[in-house]
């Protein structure tokens, strides 16, 4: 397959209505950027073909506000007070959604200079049912200024957007080291379809020198200074959409709800933070279901190409996620002294030394990991995939609000009972599986969990015991296969060590040994728990 630097964003994403996105909601992309893209941007080829006002400049000054608790941030919601060349303040409010780049917000002129729920609930903003933020609990957390240079593009569709180019610093007061320079492209979309913005997005990440996608705003960045630590790793969300809601709105936004775990995950990816990593790979595998549940849907298949380029992020990224836990759970246990009361003695003359050779040995091995990572997930062909998904999602989004078809209940029988009653019949004797046999049921448990979850709507409670007994049965099966990966690593990190890594490999296979009986033993159990669960959908 050719690197997706030759290839037009036409080809990885599916026809559809080229009907405008009508939405209110703010729906922009961020690409990060350099000191060489930025003089490049204004003459770009990206911008030639289409129509672009001339510039305008102007100085922004953010305050973001929060409790000293951040009760704010844990709610998912962004408070700032801004204004331009010294001028009077604006106040706005921002509230996450599952849209992988969009968000609600609520902005209008503040009497002062200090928050005030009450203009947001004004603009329409409604608190959550579990909202408990006093405002006379707010203070200022984080600043930011910036020079913005603004332009209005107009597509040759009629959409528009503004494009905006962010120089300036992001700090805390009162800590010198709490700073953090901004320089990046905001592309924010003012009618129309979303799908064009991506369109640009490709071009400029095609032309313009070591730019790529930025997935954590200005205030998620901020918060990061505050906290002096990464983002919390995005986990799967449930998708709140009605039991009677059509089918066509349950697979958009299962498909924007996985890309947007996806993409939530990429910078502390990037930044080498294992549960992350986990996570996003978790959102690959839950898109490669959504989009099976999209065209199953009716609404349009992704492309062939854009499947296999999904296959290589799995592919690319499962490297460093079995190094991850190797270093961070597995190897700990094993030279701890093993699996529990069936593991080894610890100790045993010489094996403390090759322990020790062998972590030395696995960390330069992951220190390499991470480098290959970052630099994929900085490369161009990276880059593609993601403004690809992006487009696709906005093209299902687009699609699902003029179609009707099947109730999204009715498709759910028919899908999970075909795949439930396929585990069933796999499982059937699943003491006497071959590993091989066992990997194949265990990549069935997880679509059927992440089909279930999607579909879960009204039914939470009844879904989440069934889901939870289904989990507990993957997480066994996914220990058995894990065994199998892991000793491939081990051996071939400890090969080249001395004695051909044997007192490593002696230590390994005791532990293997009892986390298989471990394991085995559950095993029954568990089946039979979850094979005895009636599901929820019916």
């Amino acid at each position: 397959m050719r690197p997706c630097t030759r290839m037009s964003l036409a080809s990885q994403v599916a026809s559809g209505r080229e009907d405008g996105d009508r939405t209110t909601r703010e729906i922009e992309l961020r690409l990060a950027t350099t000191d060489a893209a930025y003089r490049l941007l204004p003459a770009c080829a990206a911008l030639a073909s289409l129509d672009v006002s001339s510039a305008r400049t102007r100085e922004l000054q953010s305050v973001y506000w929060d409790t000293p608790a951040l009760a704010l941030r844990d709610a998912r919601i962004a408070l700032r007070l801004r204004r331009t060349d010294g001028g009077a303040w604006l106040q706005t409010l921002k509230a996450d959604r599952q849209d992988p780049h969009a968000r609600d917000e609520f902005e209008g002129d503040a009497r002062g200079d200090r928050p005030d729920f009450a203009l947001a609930e004004r603009l329409g903003w409604r608190a959550p049912a579990s909202f408990g933020v006093r405002q006379d609990a707010l203070r200022p957390i984080f600043h930011t200024r910036v020079v913005r240079t603004t332009r209005a593009v107009t597509f040759d569709d009629g959409s528009a957007a503004e494009l905006a180019l962010d120089r300036g610093e992001l700090f805390v007061d009162g800590r010198e080291i709490a700073v953090e320079p901004i320089l990046e492209i905001e592309i924010e979309l003012a009618r129309g379809s979303a799908r064009r913005l991506y369109e640009l997005a490709w071009r400029l990440v095609d032309e313009l020198p070591s730019t790529r996608m930025l997935f954590a705003s200005k205030a998620e960045r901020g918060y990061a200074l505050v906290t002096g630590g990464l983002a919390p790793p995005r986990h799967a969300r449930a998708i709140d959409v009605p039991r009677k809601a059509p089918a066509v709105r349950v697979a958009s936004r299962a498909a924007a709800e996985s890309l947007a775990q996806l993409q939530a995950n990429v910078e502390g990816a990037r930044a080498g933070d294992a549960e992350s990593l986990h996570q996003m790979r978790i959102g690959v595998r839950r898109l490669r279901v959504a989009m099976a549940l999209a065209r199953k849907a009716g609404l349009p298949s992704w492309s062939d190409t854009l499947r296999a380029e999904l296959a290589w992020l799995w592919e690319m990224s499962g490297e460093m996620r079995d190094l991850d836990v190797l270093a961070l759970e597995t190897w700990p246990a094993v030279a701890a002294g093993g699996e529990g009361e069936d593991g080894p003695e610890a100790g045993r003359e010489g094996e403390a030394g090759a322990a020790a050779t062998f972590e030395a040995a696995l960390d330069a091995r992951r220190a390499e990991g991470h480098r290959k990572l970052r630099d994929a997930l900085d490369g161009t062909r990276f880059q593609h995939v993601v403004i690809a998904l992006g487009a696709n999602s906005a093209l299902l989004e687009e699609a699902a609000e003029h179609a009707g078809g099947r109730t999204s209940a009715k498709l759910a029988r028919r899908l999970l009972s075909r795949r439930a009653d396929r585990i069933l019949e796999q499982g059937a004797r699943i003491e006497h599986l071959s590993a091989e046999e066992r990997h194949r049921l265990r990549i069935e448990t997880k679509k059927l969990r992440y089909l279930g979850e999607f579909f879960a709507g009204s039914r939470a409670q009844r879904a989440k015991r069934y889901l939870r007994r289904l989990a507990a049965l993957q997480t066994v099966l996914g220990g058995l296969n894990d065994l199998a990966a892991t000793e491939r690593i081990i051996e071939a990190i400890a090969a080249p060590l001395q004695d051909g890594g044997g007192a490593v490999m002696g230590l390994w296979r005791d532990y293997a040994d009892a986390r298989e009986r471990t394991l085995n033993r559950k095993l029954g159990p568990k089946w039979n728990r979850f094979a005895k669960k009636k599901p929820f959908w019916d």
